[in-house]
C-alpha cells in the first residue's frame, strides 16, 4: 500500500500524470491573467529595460466639461509649478518608499540644450554616430551632496556657484563632436575626460537664455546602454529601425543619471531668476484657463526649493527600487488634484495590455476554469479507482482494528505522490511556456516587457487545486469503505 500502490496499472498512471500535467501547464499560463497587475507589469518592464533610474513626477488633474456637457478629467503636463516637489514631499516619499530619491531641478525649461557647446555641424565627427546624437541635452541638475555613490572618473566635486560635474557618457559625446567655447570659436577635439576639466558648457533654455556650467569633474553614472551599440556605427540599421532605436535611447538617456549635471549648492540660487516665471501662481491659472477647466490645487508649502522630478539609481536593487516606485503608479492626491506620474514611454504599452486583459479575461478565465476542473477530475478518477481496487486491504486493516483516520493516512500517501508529480510537471511547464511566449512576443516587437508572469501566487493556485483534489479523492472512497463492516468490504471484492 502507499507508494507500492503506484505499481498497479503503470500505463494508466503515466497517461493520467501526463494529461493532468498538461492541463495544469495550460491552466498555469492562463492563471497569470487571474493575478494580472498593471503595476507588476510596469515593474517587470522597468527591470528589463535599459533605464538607469527610477523616476517619479507629478501631474495636475483638471476637471472640465466638453461641448456636449459631459464632464471629464485631464492630467496636465508637468510644466506647471504645481507639479514640482518640495522638500517636505521629498522627505515623506523617502520615508514611505524606503528609497533614497535624489531631487532634480531644471529651472524654467524642460530642455537644456548642449548644442551651443558642441563642435560645429560641418565637422566630420558630428555625423559619425547616431548614438551620441541622442545626448544633446542635460535633463536637469542635482546638488553635489548627492554625488556620493557615483565615482569620479576625473577631476573633483563642484564648489563654486557656477561649477558642475558631467557624466562620462556626456563626456564621450563631446569626444565625438568636439567642443567650442562660443559660436565664433573653432572646434576643439576632446580626447578624454581630463580635456573637459575647466571648460565652460553653455546650456541653452527654450526661452533663449543661457546657463553656464564650468566642468570640474566627470562621473560614472553606471548606466548600461549596450543594447543600443548598433547606433554607434552609421548605416548598420535601416532608417526606420535606427529612428525607433534613437528615440528609445534618447528616452533612456533622459531618465538616467547620465543626463544629470551635479552642481554646487550655491548653483540653484545663482541661477534661480530663470525659474521666477514658473513660480508665479498666475501662470498656473492661465494654464488652467487655457484648458477651460478647474482644479483644487492650492500652494500649501513655504519651501523655496522646487524639483521637477525625483530619481533613484536602480543599480543592484533594481527589482526592489522598481517595486517601490510603482507603488505610486496611479496614486492621486484628490484633495489637491495632483497625481503621481511615471514618465516611461513603455507604460503606454501597459495601458494597452490592460485593455487586452479586460477583453480576453472572460474567455481566458472560462478556459482556465475548464482546465482546472479537467485536471482535478483526472486526479480524482485515478486516485479513487486506485483506492477502490484495494477494498480488500481496507477491510483487512479495519478488521485488525485500524480506524478510518489510520486508513486515510496510509492511502493519502499515494494520492499526494501522484498529485505532487503532476504539480511539479505542471509548474515547470508553466514557467517554461510563459518564458517562451514572452520571448516570442518581445522578439516580434509585440510588447517590450514580459506579459505572462508566472509567480508564487500562480504556483499557490495550482497547489491549492491539487491539494484539495488529492484530499477529497482519498477521503471519499476511504470514508465509504471505512463505514462498512470489515467482512462486508472483504466479501464485496
Amino acid at each position: 500500500m502507499g507508494f507500492a500502490g503506484l505499481k498497479v496499472k503503470p500505463l494508466r498512471l503515466i497517461v493520467t500524470t501526463l494529461l493532468a500535467a498538461v492541463a495544469f501547464l495550460v491552466f498555469g499560463v492562463f492563471s497569470t491573467m487571474l493575478t494580472y497587475s498593471p503595476a507588476q507589469m510596469g515593474v517587470n518592464g522597468l527591470v528589463q529595460s535599459s533605464y538607469g533610474a527610477a523616476v517619479l513626477q507629478k501631474k495636475l488633474i483638471m476637471h472640465a466639461v466638453d461641448g456636449s456637457g459631459t464632464e471629464y478629467t485631464r492630467r496636465l503636463p508637468t510644466g506647471s509649478s504645481a507639479c514640482n516637489f518640495v522638500t517636505e514631499e521629498l522627505d515623506a516619499i523617502r520615508e514611505q518608499s524606503g528609497v533614497d530619491f535624489i531631487p532634480v531641478y531644471n529651472y524654467a525649461s524642460a530642455t537644456l540644450s548642449l548644442l551651443p557647446s558642441f563642435g560645429r555641424p560641418e565637422s566630420d565627427a558630428y555625423a559619425e554616430s547616431a548614438f551620441y546624437g541622442a545626448m544633446e541635452e542635460i535633463s536637469g541638475f542635482a546638488d553635489a551632496t548627492y554625488l556620493e555613490g557615483f565615482p569620479l572618473v576625473a577631476g573633483r566635486a563642484p564648489q563654486a556657484e557656477d561649477e558642475g560635474v558631467i557624466s562620462m557618457l556626456l563626456c564621450e559625446s563631446f569626444m565625438q563632436f568636439g567642443y567650442r567655447a562660443d559660436a565664433d570659436s573653432e572646434t576643439e577635439r576632446i580626447t578624454g575626460p581630463e580635456d573637459m576639466l575647466g571648460r565652460s558648457i553653455r546650456l541653452r533654455l527654450v526661452t533663449g537664455n543661457d546657463i553656464f556650467v564650468t566642468v570640474t569633474g566627470v562621473f560614472d553614472s553606471g548606466d548600461d546602454f549596450s543594447a543600443y551599440d548598433d547606433l554607434r556605427d552609421e548605416g548598420s540599421l535601416s532608417d526606420s529601425a535606427a529612428t525607433e532605436m534613437e528615440e528609445e535611447l534618447a528616452e533612456c538617456y533622459s531618465y538616467s543619471f547620465a543626463s544629470v549635471c551635479f552642481v554646487s549648492e550655491a548653483f540653484y540660487e545663482h541661477n534661480r531668476y530663470f525659474d521666477a516665471s514658473r513660480r508665479e501662481y498666475n501662470s498656473l491659472l492661465r494654464l488652467v484657463q487655457q484648458y477651460n477647466g478647474t482644479t483644487a490645487y492650492r500652494e500649501e508649502s513655504s519651501s523655496e526649493r522646487r524639483y521637477q522630478r525625483l530619481m533613484a539609481p536602480l543599480g543592484e536593487e533594481r527589482t526592489a527600487v522598481s517595486e517601490a516606485l510603482f507603488a505610486y503608479y496611479g496614486r492621486e492626491d484628490a484633495a489637491r488634484d495632483l497625481a503621481y506620474s511615471l514618465p516611461y514611454g513603455y507604460l503606454s504599452e501597459i495601458d494597452a495590455g490592460q485593455e487586452l486583459y479586460e477583453t480576453i479575461f472572460p474567455i481566458v478565465g472560462a478556459a482556465a476554469g475548464v482546465l482546472a476542473v479537467f485536471a482535478a477530475l483526472l486526479l480524482f478518477s485515478f486516485i479513487s479507482a486506485s483506492i477502490n481496487a484495494k477494498k480488500k486491504d481496507i477491510g483487512i486493516l479495519r478488521a485488525v482494528g485500524a480506524r478510518g483516520i489510520d486508513v486515510f493516512k496510509i492511502f493519502i500517501v499515494e494520492g499526494v505522490a501522484v498529485t505532487l508529480l503532476c504539480l511539479v510537471l505542471g509548474i515547470a511547464g508553466s514557467v517554461a511556456a510563459c518564458a517562451i511566449t514572452n520571448a516570442l512576443l518581445i522578439s516580434e516587437g509585440v510588447l517590450a516587457y514580459d506579459f505572462f508572469l508566472f509567480g508564487w501566487r500562480n504556483a499557490l493556485i495550482l497547489f491549492g487545486i491539487a491539494a484539495v483534489t488529492s484530499v477529497v479523492a482519498t477521503l471519499i472512497p476511504v470514508s465509504v469503505f471505512s463505514r462498512k463492516k470489515p467482512v462486508e468490504t472483504i466479501r464485496s471484492i
